[in-house]
């Protein structure tokens, strides 16, 4: 799995549960989303050093136990007057538990657990009334997969490379001799 592929199935999960609201990435260019609004920011890819390698039909194919911090902001409708955010985002938390999501990770391959609480990040905007927020960060374990003897990078896969099989044809047996002058 790639991590692009990981952040749209992380994607489909959070938008299924906060379908009325807008669920957009963070950290990209864009015009601010209305609330309610679901941010989602990637933290760093950690991925083993050591993979857990299989050969299928001759290809060595090799696996990376990977793990990655999702971030989880969530602003909920600026209409209401009483800051639901953080009950909103504890609701989330026990959508991410329920055997429904757990089913949707074990079909995709990938674990998300918790790694704190639910904290209400909640701001005055310019003296004159509040912002609501809540955040909470998600520990999402994956298996990145690599092809092949160069791990199935693009790039150098037209590089170099190796023959496989050799054939010579008019093939001579004949002396070079060196000359000296």
């Amino acid at each position: 799995m790639t991590v692009n592929e990981l952040k749209q199935i992380l994607y489909e999960i959070v938008k299924e549960y906060f379908s009325e609201a807008n669920v957009v990435w963070g950290k990209v260019g864009g015009v601010k989303m209305p609330e309610p609004l679901a941010v989602l920011t990637a933290g760093a890819v950690k991925r083993s050093n050591f993979a857990v390698n299989t050969t299928i039909n001759g290809e060595i194919i090799s696996y990376y136990p990977s793990e990655m911090i999702l971030e989880v902001n969530y602003y909920p409708d600026a209409v209401t007057k009483e800051n639901t955010a953080t009950s909103e985002l504890e609701d989330f938390l026990n959508y991410i538990n329920s055997p429904y999501v757990t089913h949707q990770c074990d079909r995709a391959d990938i674990s998300i657990n918790q790694t704190g609480a639910a904290r209400d990040l909640t701001e005055l905007e310019y003296d004159t009334s509040w912002h609501y927020r809540a955040m909470v960060e998600l520990n999402v374990g994956f298996m990145q997969k690599a092809f092949g003897y160069k791990g199935g990078n693009k790039f150098a896969d037209n590089a170099t490379g190796y023959f496989k099989k050799v054939k010579i044809d008019n093939f001579k047996n004949e002396k070079r001799v060196k000359s000296i002058k």
